[in-house]
């Protein structure tokens, strides 16, 4: 029992003080009563003695493990043997002394020591009193059965008197009623713990049988004793090590489903118990444990639209017996909804009766989402190659029944070229965008060419060129006229001023004004050119914003308004591949502002 000095309650020191006094006075009035009736110990007594106080404290010092969580102490068979072959103030002297040196061994806390080997004088004192009641002599060497009915009954004395003692201590640390903690002590005790109790008992009394025939044979339990600990520790390790090794292993598995967005369920037939792992919790939107597990809760944990055809599927495979696979969504308590993948199947007992339903789920609400992206980004680009392909088709067929005309003149022939020209290399720019997206996905780097880069110029051309596209809008140019020079590709960085002057317009359907702003800036890594897009549009939900750099992420706001999600993620890419950075900042429904930064 661990106690603290400095965490003893006043009424758990004093009962300490009151105990160690107590065994003190029991001992040194057994020794007066040896020395006056002249019985003092004779040497094999004193060679016992020693003997025997060794064995108590390599008792406490190695208890034999029954478990890992478990171990047995036998110090009370050996004050058994002791109370049966030597006088009583000797006795207690051995299991007083036996106990306070393997504490001492142990650096336990003092009042722990002092309080352990007390109660061991007192249940020594205990037994020596009932076996002396009895008219037990340790000279007669008296094992017939009625004596045995004596020795069992002083070991069970002997342990009513620790159980007591024990109590009492727990009562007053922790405040609870003495007699209660009497009664839990004595009358509901462990059974099993109450088995080892009179096995060590029976263990105390083949120990003093072999000192009362052949002193010298005691030893000779040592070796089996040694060998019983020994393969007892081994296997015990191999256990602790084996599960600690399961444990791990689920440990792995929970951290890989929680990774993988994977939880399991188990749902017994026999008893209706259900069992989900913690991943299954979380993805229901739950803490780990946070109820027992149902069917009825399971089903009701998804979409009223779905929840038929789940409940349907699951019996079906219970009917058939075969496996079942499906999508289907959930309401989390929040309101939210996710989309799941979930598969199981039937386990069958030995006699092919049906016993479990074993299934996951994965959320694979992102994965649709991507899914659904992907169709609306090639609905799209499908819509915008079509409309240059038009063009090049419309102005190719003009010009060939011009050219079979004669006196079809150069200027209009070169206007046709132009729009021509124009309408591939929008297509050309928005295949490249698709491919340098592809790349990103698949984390690939994009193979930049770069080049002297005069970026207000570029900044004013491609003003110029969304200009031409809008009447409702004024782009305006703002700040620095002085050349801004870097080693940039230029054909990517227009991409991305096209795709920041572009979304400006596109997102603010009611016209206004967009700022393009442009400086140069120099601190402590270098010189920077900064260019700003500041729209006055319906801005970016709070929530959307952290996304908003994310392949085929888009506003919850932007309604009708046509778009793919690609092309700030790869308009990130550039800049950040270019050493740069690329912030968003916005308000929904007052515009947003869109920073890039690139070093010189």
């Amino acid at each position: 029992m661990a106690t603290n000095t400095f965490r003893l309650r006043p009424a758990a020191r004093r009962y300490i003080a009151a105990l160690t006094g107590s065994a003190l006075a029991i001992a040194l009035y057994a020794l007066i009563q040896m020395i006056q009736n002249h019985d003092l110990p004779t040497r094999t007594q004193a060679a016992l003695a020693i003997a025997l106080t060794a064995l108590v404290t390599v008792a406490w010092l190695f208890p034999l493990p029954i478990s890992f969580k478990t171990h047995l102490y036998l110090d009370t068979s050996v004050v058994i043997a002791a109370i049966l072959t030597l006088p009583p103030g000797v006795a207690i002297l051995v299991a007083g002394i036996g106990t306070a040196v393997a504490h001492r061994i142990r650096h336990e806390d003092a009042a722990q020591t002092v309080f352990n080997a007390s109660q061991a004088m007192l249940q020594a004192a205990a037994g020596s009193a009932v076996l002396h009641l009895g008219g037990w002599q340790i000279d007669a060497h008296d094992f017939r059965p009625l004596m045995g009915l004596l020795i069992l009954a002083a070991g069970i004395v002997m342990m009513l008197v620790t159980d007591l003692a024990v109590a009492t201590m727990v009562a007053l640390q922790t405040g609870e009623s003495v007699p209660r903690a009497w009664s839990q002590a004595v009358i509901y005790g462990d059974p099993a713990e109450r088995l080892t109790q009179l096995a060590q008992i029976g263990l105390g009394i083949i120990g003093a049988v072999l000192i009362s025939t052949y002193a010298w044979t005691l030893f000779l339990l040592l070796i089996p004793s040694v060998a019983v600990y020994v393969s007892l520790a081994r296997a015990i390790e191999n256990r602790k090590l084996a599960e600690e090794a399961l444990r791990d292993t689920e440990a792995a598995l929970l951290e890989a489903q929680r990774v993988a967005h994977l939880g399991s369920w188990d749902w017994n037939l026999a008893t209706g118990d259900q069992g989900w792992s913690d991943e299954a919790f979380r993805i229901f939107g739950y803490e780990p444990k946070a109820f027992l597990p149902t069917w009825n809760i399971f089903l009701r944990g998804i979409h009223p639209d779905d929840r038929a055809t789940v409940d349907q599927a699951v019996h079906d495979a219970l009917y058939t017996g075969e496996r079942f696979s499906l999508d289907h969504r959930i309401v989390r308590p929040d309101g939210s909804e996710r989309v799941l993948h979930a598969e199981g199947e039937i386990v069958f007992g030995s006699e092919g009766e049906k016993q479990r339903v074993v299934g996951t789920i994965q959320d694979v609400t992102e994965r649709k989402q991507a899914e659904r992206a992907r169709e609306a980004l090639l609905a799209s680009v499908s819509h915008d190659l079509k409309s240059p392909l038009t063009v090049i088709r419309g102005h190719a067929q003009l010009l060939q029944l011009k050219a079979r005309r004669a006196g079809s003149s150069p200027t209009e022939m070169g206007d046709g070229l132009a729009k021509i020209d124009a309408a591939a290399s929008r297509m050309a720019a928005q295949l490249t965008e698709l491919l340098d997206v592809a790349r990103l996905q698949m984390g690939e780097e994009l193979d930049l060419q770069r080049e002297p880069v005069d970026l207000p110029a570029l900044v004013v051309e491609r003003v110029g060129v969304h200009q031409q596209t809008t009447r409702r809008h004024q782009i305006v140019v703002e700040g620095d006229e002085r050349q801004i020079v870097g080693e940039w590709d230029r054909a990517r960085l227009e991409r991305v001023l096209d795709n920041l002057i572009g979304n400006a317009v596109k997102y603010s359907p009611a016209g206004g004004t967009v700022t393009v702003r442009i400086c140069g800036e120099r601190d402590g890594s270098g010189e920077w050119a900064v260019v700003s897009v500041a729209d006055e549009g319906v801005g970016i939900p709070l929530s959307d914003l952290p996304q908003v750099f994310a392949p085929f992420q888009r506003g919850g706001n932007v309604g009708t308004i046509p778009g793919t999600g690609v092309g700030l993620a790869g308009a990130r890419q550039i800049v950040e591949q270019h050493g740069g950075t690329i912030v968003a900042e916005s308000a929904e429904g007052k515009g947003s502002v869109f920073t890039v930064r690139l070093p010189c």
